[in-house]
């Protein structure tokens, strides 16, 4: 392992020990949907060249960013579902919601 390729298998350790330790707080859906989105494609390109730490990566990102945006589907559903209305979703009488 050359030196350069470890100075980023470390960075690649850092990032995901950061997703696991972010990974109790649910982040805004469309955050979530474009950061998979975008890592989706960097994924893609990351495979072309040829740069498996990269993909590695962006691998990880795909997942957890595809992860945390389906859990915020799912919680904002059941929210609306059991007659609450989910942030910043308005209310028959057009005010934004409290809960």
């Amino acid at each position: 392992m050359t030196p350069i390729t470890m100075v980023g298998a470390v960075g690649l350790i850092l990032i995901i020990m950061g997703w696991i330790v972010s990974i109790r707080s649910i982040p805004p859906i469309s955050l979530s949907g474009l950061y998979a989105l975008g890592s989706f494609f960097l994924l893609l390109y990351s495979y072309f060249i040829n740069d498996w730490l990269f993909l590695a990566l962006n691998f990880g990102a795909v997942l957890i960013s595809g992860i945390q945006f389906f859990r915020g589907l799912f919680l904002k559903f059941k929210k609306i579902k059991n007659g609450g209305a989910a942030g910043g979703i308005r209310t028959r009488d057009h005010r934004l919601s409290q809960n």
